[in-house]
C-alpha cells in the first residue's frame, strides 16, 4: 500500500462509573472534583479509571507536504482497571478485594479481541495479511490475546452464571410501555 497505517493507542478520561464499576472489584468508587472517576483505597489515595481506545490511521501529506494523521477505523477500547498492572499500586489492606479476579476482567480481553478482529475484517482488502499480522502483535504487546481455550472456558462461565441469574432478574429489566 502507498499510504502508511499504523495502531493509534489513545487513553481517554472515565467521566463516570464505567459498567464494570467497583461492586465487582470491592474498592470503593469515587469522582474527583476534575469530574474523572477512580478508585478510592483505604489510605486515601484515588487510582483515576481511564480506558485505552486502539484505532488505524493513515499518514497522509497535507497542502504544504507535513505528514498529517488521518482516522481510518476505531478498533476497540478497554478499561485500565481490567488490567493487573491498574492495581499493582494498590495499598495491602485492598490488595484482596483488588486482586480478586472475576469473570468479568478476563472476558474482556475476549471481547476486545473479538471486536478487534471483526473491524480489522472489515477493512478488507485495505490492509495486507503481514500488516494485519502486525496491527494484531502490535495490540497483543499491551492487551493479552487468550487461547481460544481459555476463551471457551470464559465465555461458558459467563453463561452459566447469567443462567443462574435469569429466574431471579426477570422482568426486572423492562423498559415500560
Amino acid at each position: 500500500m502507498g499510504i502508511p497505517v499504523f495502531v493509534r493507542i489513545q487513553t481517554a478520561r472515565v467521566p463516570s462509573p464505567p459498567l464494570h464499576s467497583s461492586r465487582l472489584r470491592g474498592v470503593r468508587g469515587v469522582e474527583g472534583a476534575d469530574g474523572e472517576y477512580g478508585y478510592r483505597c483505604s489510605d486515601g489515595t484515588i487510582l483515576r479509571e481511564y480506558k485505552l481506545n486502539f484505532a488505524l490511521s493513515e499518514s497522509v501529506p497535507d497542502a504544504s507536504g507535513r505528514p498529517q494523521e488521518r482516522h481510518v477505523k476505531f478498533l476497540a477500547g478497554i478499561y485500565a482497571s481490567q488490567f493487573d498492572d491498574f492495581w499493582k499500586d494498590v495499598p495491602e489492606a485492598d490488595q484482596a478485594k483488588a486482586r480478586r479476579r472475576g469473570v468479568d476482567d478476563r472476558i474482556a480481553y475476549v471481547y476486545f479481541w473479538d471486536s478487534v478482529m471483526l473491524r480489522l475484517d472489515d477493512l478488507g482488502e485495505r490492509i495486507t495479511p503481514q500488516e494485519r499480522a502486525a496491527f494484531e502483535a502490535e495490540i497483543a504487546e499491551v492487551v493479552p490475546r487468550l487461547s481460544a481455550q481459555e476463551a471457551a472456558r470464559l465465555i461458558g462461565a459467563r453463561n452459566a452464571v447469567m443462567q443462574a441469574l435469569s429466574p431471579k432478574l426477570k422482568g426486572r429489566f423492562r423498559r415500560p410501555v
